[in-house]
């Protein structure tokens, strides 16, 4: 029996009526059952006026809020308290305000404030403590303001405040700042931080964590200005390494910045150490330095406000370590790279996309063959593959892509190859350079496609793989290489398609799993090295389909389980190692054939009856809940073949349990029909309310499932 109520509280219940979007007042949600029926009973609830409590005093069994998504408002207090099984906060992505204070503590499963990223505003304190595998603050980033103290105590494994950094300090009021008892909290100087204590009379407790924010003089210390102010010049090699030790994390030069000489050569060989620097807000000049022989150093180099220019650098052979300077803000004077004898590497990207722009103004003179004029960089320049998005239409545009990028390897953006219209696309080999797809790849609507030849060397995509209504596809051979899938993975209307061979190396799919309307399909086989779902699984409309071996690897998804209108399907099996507390919802529905679905996994799942679960139009055996789970039943283990204990047994009502400690009971009549539900029942079961009879006991542990007779007198 539930312990706790769903509560709302209200004070004019009448004037919003059982349909209203939002109920007025406090809510309260102590479990999963609270939370499902809130979803259920405001889908489209946006702003709560009151506070809201995510949780209890004592733990719960909530494990998922991502039915939450439409809150963008709560108008009082947001507590998340006790809730072990809550890894995650998705399902708060659209929460922006909230109204009173925020409390998140004694959730030992939370790992990140990821799911926070849209709120911006708290109107009181902020209390983060006691969640004990939180490791981060990220998902915090948009916060900008608060109304109250910070407290941030307790949390084992935090590592960093980072995540906090765009928190307007003034908006810590009230009692202060505690940051205490983190014990491998090392990083707690970010901006937000800085700021606060740079106001001396600012109330701070700091204690209790790791070395770098133990006190809060650590963290001050830490705090330190990172860069200096107005223009840098750097003529010895000892400079360099001054102003390295000096400003250890300096991003930013406010003025221009010179590294050499204009009149003698330096000594300097190395610039290494200003590997922080991301930004000059003047001009940038090497020269002069005949012992320097590379700019490793500048890599993340992304800005500069005036002239480039790089001279008399004896040694210097390649300007690899500008590559990620944005070639716009070269100004002033434009570029200037001369009389650098060895250098003959020029053509980094930096330098081309500024070239591209046939009046930007340059200088390119006195350096080694390759690097002697612009004329000879730009022809280096030549791109080996396009940036961003590529769509290939027409067999006329595959075959230009591979004749303009003939050594193209990754796609920095999304791939589509096909159209909303049928292609004449029927050979894609030329691709076979390509080894990585940063974003998704859509394959469909090709009917003359047979085969993915020429998408071999594919290692990752990096966002969603879909493969639809290719009619004359027979074979996924030419996919071979890909390991994961950052997205979900769509196949679908491929009606010649008769296995998913070729995707035999894929072991992980960041979203959901849908494999649909593939009439010729008869197989599963190629799925076989997939281990984890990051979304959904769904089998639907396979007409061929007679079973789901293929899946036996897969032990966890992050959503519902759908097999529907699979119409030669006859068992599940396949689905045995899958984690059944993944399964957000079940729907096992038309499947006309199969009558095999008390398969372990499914079982578990079934056991629990606040799990639900559409099971209907299958064959007997499976065409209802209720027969699944007598199925189940038989696939328990009889406690004449344990030691468990049930007497006295005829009862006349107390049952008493020995030798198992059950986590639920289920009771069935004679019959199979379920009529009692117990959950932690202890050592003790009170049967007095059911009528004599014989009865049937589906005892659950956290190790298996029992069964046992008892007779009722």
């Amino acid at each position: 029996m539930l312990k706790h109520y769903f509560t709302i509280l209200i004070s004019a219940f009448a004037c919003y009526g059982l349909n209203a979007q939002c109920p007025p007042g406090d809510v309260t949600l102590s479990s999963q059952a609270q939370v499902d029926d809130f979803v259920a009973t405001y889908p489209n609830c946006t702003e709560i006026p009151g506070n809201m409590v995510i949780g209890e005093f004592v733990s719960t069994d909530i494990t998922n809020i991502s039915g939450l998504s439409n809150l963008t408002s709560i108008g009082g207090s947001l507590q998340i308290q006790s809730n072990p099984g809550l890894t995650s906060l998705t399902g708060l992505d659209n929460l922006t305000s909230i109204g009173g204070s925020f409390d998140i503590r004694f959730n030992a499963g939370l790992t990140s404030m990821t799911g926070l990223e849209n709120l911006a505003s708290i109107g009181g304190y902020l209390q983060i403590n006691n969640n004990a595998v939180l490791t981060s603050m990220t998902g915090l980033d948009n916060l900008t303001s608060i109304a109250g103290y910070l407290f941030i105590a307790s949390n084992a494994v935090l590592t960093s405040m980072t995540g906090l950094e765009n928190l307007d300090a003034t908006t810590i009021t009230g009692q202060g700042l505690f940051i205490q008892d983190n014990p491998q909290l090392s990083v707690c100087a970010i901006e937000s931080i800085c700021d606060y204590l740079g106001v001396e009379m600012n109330a701070t407790v700091i204690s209790g964590n790791a070395a770098g924010c133990a006190t809060r003089e650590e963290v001050e210390t830490a705090c330190t200005p990172t860069c200096p102010t107005g223009d840098v010049t750097l003529s010895t090699q000892a400079e360099v390494d001054a102003f390295v030790a000096t400003y250890p994390n300096c991003t930013e030069i406010t003025g221009n910045m010179v590294i050499g000489d204009i009149i003698n050569s330096t000594d300097i060989t190395n610039i290494s150490g200003l590997s922080s620097l991301t930004s000059i807000g003047g001009f940038l000049e090497i020269l002069s330095n005949a012992g320097l022989t590379s700019l490793t150093g500048l890599e993340n180099l992304t800005s500069i406000g005036g002239t480039l220019f790089i001279s008399d650098n004896a040694g210097l052979t390649s300007i690899t370590g500008l590559e990620n300077l944005d070639a716009t803000t070269i100004t002033g004077l434009g570029l200037f790279i001369e009389n650098n004898v060895q250098l003959s590497v020029c053509a980094i990207e930096s330098i081309c996309d500024y070239l591209s722009v046939e009046m930007n103004s340059t200088v390119i003179s006195g350096n080694a063959a390759g690097c002697a004029t612009r004329e000879e960089v730009e022809t280096a320049c030549t791109p080996t593959c396009p940036t961003g998005d590529v769509t290939l239409s027409t067999q006329a545009e595959v075959d230009a892509f591979v004749a303009t990028y003939p050594n193209c390897t990754e796609i920095t953006g999304n791939m589509v190859i096909g159209g909303f219209s049928n292609t004449d696309i029927t050979d894609i080999s030329g691709l076979s350079n390509l080894t990585s797809i940063a974003g998704y790849l859509q394959i469909f609507t090709n009917p003359g496609l047979t085969i993915m030849t020429g998408l071999e060397n594919i290692t990752s995509i990096g966002g969603y793989l879909f493969i639809g209504s290719n009619d004359g596809l027979t074979s996924l051979a030419g996919l071979d290489n890909i390991t994961s899938i950052g997205g979900f993975l769509d196949i679908r209307t491929n009606a010649s398609l008769t296995s998913l061979t070729g995707l035999d190396n894929l072991s992980s799919i960041g979203g959901g799993l849908s494999i649909s309307d593939n009439t010729g399909l008869t197989s599963l086989t190629g799925l076989d090295n997939i281990t984890s779902i990051g979304g959904f699984l769904a089998i639907s409309n396979n007409a061929g389909l007679t079973s789901i071996m293929g899946l036996e690897n897969i032990t966890s998804i992050s959503g519902d389980l759908l097999i529907f209108d699979n119409a030669g399907l006859t068992s599940l099996a396949g689905l045995e190692n899958l984690d059944a507390t993944t399964i957000n919802d079940l729907s096992i529905v038309s499947n006309p054939q199969l009558s095999t679905c008390a398969i372990e996994r499914i079982c578990d799942y079934l056991g629990l009856a606040m799990n639900t679960a559409d099971i209907s139009g299958n064959a007997t055996g499976c065409a209802t809940r209720e027969e699944v789970e007598t199925a189940c039943m038989v696939s328990t283990t009889d406690i004449s073949q344990t030691n468990i204990e049930l007497f006295p047994n005829p009862t006349n009502g107390m049952l008493q349990l020995r030798n198992i400690t059950a986590e639920e009971v289920v009771v069935y009549t004679a019959q199979g029909q379920r009529i009692a539900h117990y959950v932690s029942p202890g050592q003790e079961l009170d049967l007095s309310a059911l009528p004599a009879g014989v009865y049937h006991l589906h005892l659950i542990t956290a190790d298996g499932a029992y069964a046992a007779r008892v007779v009722k007198q």
